[in-house]
């Protein structure tokens, strides 16, 4: 998420004013709720596959980003990736995510609470984070994803989900998830680091994946991307499919926006 400004809000009677960081409104709320509602609300709404990897490619790109800055998020999940109007998703983490999710986490010995399921093995390990523990998270993020909104390894409590890793279980596929998507998936949780993939590789992998299918069940799905779809003129240039995805970022989902209404 872009980072506006800060501020100080408090009074001279309260002592030194807290600062406050200001960030972009982001009006469809937090990733997770979205998927649980679009599943489980009280108008449930088909949620394409490419809608789904438009949201992973989304994630990656943020994730490809914060690498090149060499900063590690430590607690990528989709309760921490937002939704703005246009429904692009922005990479965020707030500390009110440990509070409204606090069943997400779970506290080893004296040792802060941590999402253990969102955790790369070797982070429960040896508490080391790099940025391909990240993209571990990330693979578990699409697994979320992918099942519209579950908590991830069903079944298995937060106590035993080391011992479940070190055994060699990973995360299941998802009903309906493509094969190769799941295969990407798998790729993020190798046991050495070095063998999982960069966020440069998955974003250019999610986006192939998000051309590669079918358009047109998208578009049926969502009526008011045909035109964005249909002015695009064709093009041979390099950066043809990045102009595309960012023209959909701006128009794509309106409809679904319309059926959701997630905070009215």
């Amino acid at each position: 998420m872009r980072l506006i400004g800060v501020c100080f809000q408090g009074s001279e009677r309260e002592g030194f004013p807290a600062p406050v960081v200001i960030l972009p409104f982001m009006k469809h709320g937090d990733l997770h709720s979205f998927l649980l509602y679009s599943r489980l609300g009280d108008q449930p709404v088909f949620l394409p596959t490419q809608m789904l990897v438009k949201f992973m490619a989304d994630i990656a790109s943020g994730m490809e980003y914060l690498s090149t800055k060499r900063f590690i998020h430590h607690d990528l999940a989709a309760r921490n990736c937002m939704l703005n109007e246009n429904m692009s998703v922005c990479v965020a983490d707030f500390g009110l995510s440990k509070k409204i999710y606090n069943g997400d986490y779970y506290r080893q010995g004296r040792i802060a609470k941590m999402p253990v399921k969102w955790i790369a093995i070797e982070s429960l390990a040896d508490r080391v984070y790099t940025s391909k523990s990240d993209v571990w998270s990330l693979g578990v993020t699409m697994w979320e994803i992918a099942t519209r909104g579950q908590t991830p390894y069903p079944g298995v409590e937060n106590s035993e989900i080391y011992d479940y890793l070190r055994q060699g279980n990973r995360l299941k596929q998802p009903v309906d998830c493509l094969d190769g998507l799941y295969a990407l998936m798998s790729r993020c949780w190798e046991l050495n680091p070095r063998d999982r993939p960069s966020f440069t590789e998955l974003r250019e992998d999610l986006e192939n994946t998000f051309w590669a299918g079918d358009i047109a069940q998208l578009v049926e799905c969502l009526p008011h991307m045909h035109k964005a779809l249909g002015s695009i003129p064709s093009t041979t240039h390099k950066n043809s499919k990045i102009l595309k995805m960012e023209v959909l970022r701006s128009n794509v989902l309106k409809c679904v926006v319309l059926k959701l209404s997630l905070r009215t």
